[in-house]
């Protein structure tokens, strides 16, 4: 595996380094390949963190502070040079960014004093490599910052690659530096190495020891949203989160709990606000049994103050805690005159709570779990037992929890999903997990599932996820093939009706089977006669039936019979022997008397084509244009033809059922004369709403109108069943109506030359009494009234 680190170095343009002020910036995560459950990466999986991830800070007290944590007794008598632990500094490399300048050879001299003393305390056989650069740009009392040059998986968390180096027993991201750091240029240095500042100024190695041990894994992601810029979590004030965006924390995240034991990575959700305000509640400790034991036996108190500080809390021990003691080194400010020059016996038990190891201490035990592999069987169940190592021995008693968790093998099916705890007595080094594999009979691929190990007391964890693999002895049975039917439906008049199709799947199979549809037209076309639909069906194990729902548009055209098609395409786990279902939709309109055409409608298309037939007397010409059915085509059928030419507006029409029907809302126009007496339409509508009739008429003459109930067999001949009284051009009616159904607008010309008009009709529920004419011109009473 290749770890691609795009951190400072020769590739450092791929990612920025931006500040200001005391700013740090926090970046996400990439994962290249997807990881097996909520735990962690999976093994084998590779990670890539494309540049830092978060930048920790180290601030100045400038108040004098004389202080000192002496230094341990350097491996190299010499004090600098061969180290144990090799350290390598590059000093201002290609990619750092700001303001820079040549480090002062005295810097240098007691940065690399700082490497031999880390070079002291940790073991490991990988090289660590430092990018460092000499920056005036850092703000005021910041004295430097620093983060990990890269993450890895490691189990179930990300490690700083300075330490998965270590783990590992290689070095996974060859050339690239382990910890990038910056420091102040412009700051007041003492560059001793006895550890004796004077007052005014910062001592710099006990400043190149503690950001170094940021980079090397004192380091965590947890985060508090600001709702400010960039999103640290998810763009909401207060909110925290861990793990930049993925699922998986780092080391140092899982042992940051609060006062009451709740551990804030498996206890909380993550972003959340219950989550944000743990973050600043000034009671957050790092338990883990080595800390622990450095601090009396208990967890060692961390930075977490009231107001949060990116770059500082949560990354820091407490500073009111500890400050001028011999845990000093890790806290969040350094004064001037002061001194730590060893990270303290709680820092060192931090770092081996984390997997480091310790120079003269015993090596933590780690813990391994195996895969294991088991046949099925056709019934019943069989165990798959894993084995849990303890290495080396230990005198504590060490316990760790596990669960089972799916992969492509699901609990309840394929398994029985188990979870608990294991405890390893003083001296013990095995302990075992069973998990039961339910046995049958269905032909399916190998499945596995995972055993996952969390939450080491008194140890770490090496290996903490086995492989279940659960291999199939069945035969496989006939591939099974879909079949579509066809569909007939009558189409109705109006709105939709369901064409159902049955796609049938034999035999029944074992493996879930799936299959896409979509229709296409034939005769009939989408949208206008009915509703494309397309997607895919999904048949669960056993399942042998599934429906496609096609909605067949209703109208009032006649016209022949039109289908289209559903068909099948993509099968996964099938054969497709029937591909394609037919829906046919049968018409049930009657062309209307004088629709010669057979288009649905009334037109002057119809007279044009009984004009074209005039005098016909053939059989073909006799069926379709013969109306009257007097044995000829001629002026009489015209007229069958032209009466029924009430649908447009401005044509005389002199018995209700010609009437055109309009919608709320709508607006009609036309023109009446003394030769087209009455234009006449009809609005279906429920008792109790009140209807508002409003007609604009222009031209020399005056045109009328009237509303007429329900049931109203012939306006020109029944004046008296009007239910208003006549008004005029610019007028309006508003009634109340009494009873429910088609009621008719009459447009009648009174006098005069031909009138243009429009007219309006609204439905509305507001009921009130009801008035005709323009404001001021009388109130009349709902319900029915004279004509005058």
């Amino acid at each position: 595996m290749n770890l691609v680190n795009t951190g400072r170095g020769v590739n450092s343009a791929a990612w920025n380094r931006v500040f200001f002020g005391f700013l740090v910036v926090a970046v996400a995560f990439i994962l290249l390949v997807p990881r097996a459950g909520a735990e962690g990466p999976a093994k084998g999986d590779l990670a890539v963190e494309p540049g830092p991830g978060q930048w920790i800070v180290l601030r100045l007290d400038p108040r004098y502070f004389p202080a000192r944590v002496p230094a341990p007794p350097i491996r190299d008598p010499a004090g600098v040079g061969v180290q144990a632990l090799p350290f390598t500094v590059n000093y201002n490399p290609p990619g750092c960014q700001g303001s820079t300048s040549a480090w002062p050879s005295a810097a240098q001299t007691a940065f690399d004093y700082a490497g031999s003393i880390l070079a002291s305390l940790l073991d490991g056989t990988q090289p660590i490599e430092i990018d460092a650069c000499w920056r005036s740009d850092l703000g005021t009392n910041v004295l430097g910052w620093a983060t990990t040059g890269a993450l890895w998986p490691v189990n179930d968390s990300w490690a700083p690659i300075g330490l998965a180096n270590q783990l590992e027993g290689t070095d996974l991201n060859g050339s690239d530096a382990e910890v990038l750091a910056d420091f102040s240029s412009s700051a007041n240095w003492y560059f001793g190495a006895d550890g004796n500042p004077p007052s005014g100024q910062a001592d710099f190695v006990s400043v190149v020891l503690h950001e170094v041990y940021h980079g090397l894994g004192f380091i965590g992601s947890l985060q508090r949203d600001d709702g400010v810029g960039t999103a640290e979590c998810n763009g909401a004030a207060g909110v925290g989160c861990w793990g930049w965006g993925t699922d998986t924390p780092i080391i140092f995240d899982r042992f940051v709990e609060n006062g009451s034991n709740q551990n804030l990575v498996s206890d909380f959700a993550n972003p959340s606000p219950e989550l944000g305000t743990q973050l600043t509640s000034n009671n957050l400790f790092f338990d883990g049994p080595n800390a622990n034991a450095a601090n009396g036996g208990n967890p060692a108190r961390l930075y977490a103050p009231s107001t949060w500080s990116l770059g500082s809390s949560i990354n820091h021990l407490d500073e009111d805690t500890y400050n001028g003691t011999q845990n000093a080194l890790m806290t969040p400010v350094i004064a001037y005159g002061e001194s730590a020059h060893h990270p303290g016996p709680i820092g060192l038990g931090i770092f081996q709570d984390m997997g480091w190891g310790i120079a003269g201490a015993p090596p933590t035990p780690s813990l391994s779990i195996d895969d294991v592999t088991v046949t099925e069987g056709d019934a019943g169940t069989t165990d798959a037992v894993f084995t849990v190592t303890l290495s080396p021995t230990s005198a504590q008693q060490v316990t760790a929890d596990f669960t089972t968790a799916d992969n492509t093998a699901t609990a309840g099916t394929d398994y029985q999903a188990n979870s608990g705890s294991l405890s390893f007595p003083a001296g013990s080094t095995s302990q075992t997990i069973t998990v039961q594999i339910h046995g049958d009979t269905d032909d399916e691929p190998d499945e596995t599932f995972w055993v996952n190990l969390s939450n080491p007391s008194n140890a770490i964890i090496a290996d903490g996820q086995g492989a279940g693999a659960i291999t199939d002895d069945d035969d496989a049975r006939s591939t099974p093939s879909l079949s579509i039917n066809d569909v007939t439906v009558t189409e109705g008049d109006a709105g939709t009706v369901n064409a159902v199709f049955t796609v049938s799947l034999s035999p029944a199979s074992d493996q879930p089977v799936s299959v896409d549809f979509a229709t296409a037209d034939n005769t009939a076309t989408a949208g206008a006669d009915y509703q494309a639909n397309s997607g895919s069906l999904s048949f669960p194990a056993g399942t042998t039936a599934q429906n496609i729902t096609v909605q067949v548009n209703g109208d009032t055209a006649d016209e022949s019979n039109e289908t289209f098609l559903v068909n099948l395409s993509n099968p996964s786990n099938a054969t497709i022997a029937d591909g394609q279902g037919t829906g046919t939709i049968t018409d049930d309109d009657t062309a209307a008397s004088g629709d010669v055409n057979g288009d649905g409608v009334v037109d002057t298309q119809d007279v044009t084509e009984m004009a074209g037939a005039w005098g016909a007397t053939d059989a073909g010409a006799l069926d379709q244009y013969d109306l009257n059915l007097d044995g000829i085509v001629n002026i009489l059928d015209l007229m069958i033809v032209a009466s029924q030419l009430g649908d447009t507006p401005g044509v005389d029409s002199d018995n209700v059922d010609d009437a055109i029907a309009i919608t709320s809302g709508q607006t009609v126009s036309g023109q009446v004369s003394a030769d087209d007496i009455d234009d006449v339409f009809s609005i279906s509508a429920s008792a109790g709403l009140m209807i508002t009739i409003e007609m604009a008429g222009t031209g020399a003459g005056d045109a009328d109108l009237y509303l007429y109930p329900p049931g109203t067999s012939d306006v020109d001949t029944d004046p008296w069943e009007a239910v208003s009284e006549n008004i005029g051009n610019d007028e309006f009616i508003e009634i109340e109506l009494s009873e429910a159904g088609d009621w008719y607008v009459d447009v009648f010309h009174f006098e005069g030359e031909p009138v243009d008009y429009s007219v309006t009709v609204t439905l509305s529920s507001a009921v009130a009494a009801a008035e005709t004419g323009r404001p001021g011109s009388g109130d009349v009473p709902a319900g029915k009234q004279a004509r005058k």
